[in-house]
């Protein structure tokens, strides 16, 4: 019998995509699914879509949670699923129909996989314009210094899963790949696309500020809990994320003490560079140009 894969979809107000989400995991070639769908405080237009959908299907369960938290929602549907592999999926998303055949077809036939790491494509669909790729000759380590992986272009084992930290709602994803993926073989395939990233003007990479301050205090937890050594990348990639961090509103710094603490001599140089003016107005240009290449 072909393995169970389980699709978790946490959903938050997300009435205007997630039956596109859904469909795109009802019409996967592989038909051994269960989906969970985690509404997590919901609104009634989107619990009326998803509730309707899963009457038509019992590959779908939905879990209706009364709080919100997007990390809670799918720690909850890693607990419920049952599933030899897990594939996560946003509401705002979509996975390409052959993408769990393909990715369970490499993980049976390489069991000492963890993982199988698809590429992703991002469309912006208000522009109706198609962006950057995911990751490109990526190497996993580069993973350390930030994050490569988006969250629907995973397939992993469900076996001895390190959960999401509950109150990280931004870059949540990226520690959860460096704790679960770093130690392990996971294959990635560049070349192949297996979903979509949809920028839709509401999902959280329109918060800028947000995105920074937690991308910073993600990298400060995978310095103090990994010591690696740096490479010349590392350096010129540690220095780039003060000098953000340095750039954002003050309102949105969060765990500032414990951020100086972790970066330390890359903080010092970055709060000298921009006290220097022409310094401090060409990088905030840059940043305002830059930034959602950078965040999505």
């Amino acid at each position: 019998m072909l393995p169970l894969v389980s699709i978790i979809i946490p959903v938050m107000n997300g009435e205007k995509t997630i039956k596109r989400a859904i469909n795109s995991c009802l019409n996967q070639l592989y038909k051994r699914l269960e989906i969970i769908i985690v509404l997590n405080n919901s609104n009634v237009k989107t619990k009326n879509i998803v509730y309707e959908l899963s009457a038509r299907d019992n590959r779908l369960t939905v879990i209706d949670l009364p709080i919100s938290g997007r990390s809670m929602a799918r720690n909850v549907g890693i607990r419920f699923a049952s599933g030899k592999y897990i594939q996560f999926l946003d509401s705002d998303d979509t996975i390409r129909q052959d993408k769990i055949k393909k990715s369970v077809k490499f993980l049976e036939k390489n069991p000492d996989f963890f993982a199988y790491c698809s590429n992703v494509d991002y469309f912006n669909d208000k522009a109706k314009k198609r962006m950057k790729n995911s990751f490109f000759n990526s190497q996993l380590n580069e993973l350390f210094y930030g994050n490569i992986f988006a969250i629907n272009s995973v397939v992993f084992k469900n076996n001895g899963i390190k959960y999401f930290i509950d109150d990280i709602e931004y870059n949540e994803d990226w520690f959860f790949w460096v704790l679960n993926l770093s130690d392990k073989l996971v294959q990635i395939d560049e070349f192949y696309i297996g979903g979509t990233v949809h920028i839709t003007g509401s999902n959280s990479m329109k918060n800028t500020g947000l995105m920074i301050s937690t991308s910073v205090y993600v990298r400060a937890l995978i310095i103090k809990m990994y010591k690696k050594k740096l490479s010349f990348k590392g350096i010129k990639n540690d220095l780039r994320y003060m000098l953000q961090f340095l750039s954002i509103d003050e309102k949105y710094r969060k765990n500032n003490k414990f951020i100086v603490d972790s970066f330390k001599l890359y903080y010092i140089i970055a709060l000298s560079c921009l006290k220097i003016p022409i310094i401090k107005k060409i990088w905030k240009n840059k940043m305002n140009t830059s930034l959602l290449n950078i965040y999505i």
